[in-house]
């Protein structure tokens, strides 16, 4: 009898937390420069993006969403169903993203442009890729200071999630 190979749900959550739990301590022993806290900004948006693209495919019928702040200095993850609801950690802390605070706290000089998304946020669908097709999707974290930009790109046919620095020199 064949048996399917993959993760499971416990394995990918424990492994995006242990990313997670990394980033919040290196981000704060990196300094405040805003190029690196641009660069930690995207990392932690292209996790996040991994984590419900994760979640998604482990529980298809309970879809999760990334949601991005009306005030552009940040996102969350929520159920699709209540989108203005931030679902809570393995740690029991509400899964939120805002410049200034948490891991992101020395990054209060950024600004986010996301993409247009709908009203539920960014989703995937069973297979992995998102519900917007053939639309570019980019979100842009922009420093205030030094005008550099990193750029978070999703792959409207794959899922494939991608980081990218532009420096403004």
């Amino acid at each position: 009898m064949n048996k399917a190979r993959g993760f499971t749900l416990t394995e990918v959550l424990i492994v995006v937390l242990v990313l997670s739990i990394s980033a919040m301590v290196i981000v704060p022993l990196a300094g405040s420069d805003e190029l690196t806290d641009l660069r930690a900004a995207a990392e932690l948006l292209a996790a996040d993006i991994e984590e419900v693209q994760a979640r998604n495919l482990a529980s298809p019928e309970e879809p999760t969403a990334l949601v991005t702040s009306e005030y552009l200095n940040g996102w969350h993850l929520a159920r699709a169903a209540t989108p203005e609801e931030p679902i809570t950690g393995i740690d029991g802390r509400p899964r939120t993203r805002s410049f200034g605070t948490g891991a992101l706290a020395t990054a209060d000089s950024l600004r986010l442009e996301p993409p247009s998304l709908p009203t539920d946020g960014l989703r995937f669908d069973d297979q992995g890729a998102p519900l917007m097709q053939d639309v570019e999707i980019l979100f842009r974290i922009q420093g205030t200071d030094t005008g550099s930009t990193a750029e978070v790109s999703l792959s409207s046919a794959t899922g494939r999630v991608s980081v990218t620095m532009v420096r403004n020199d």
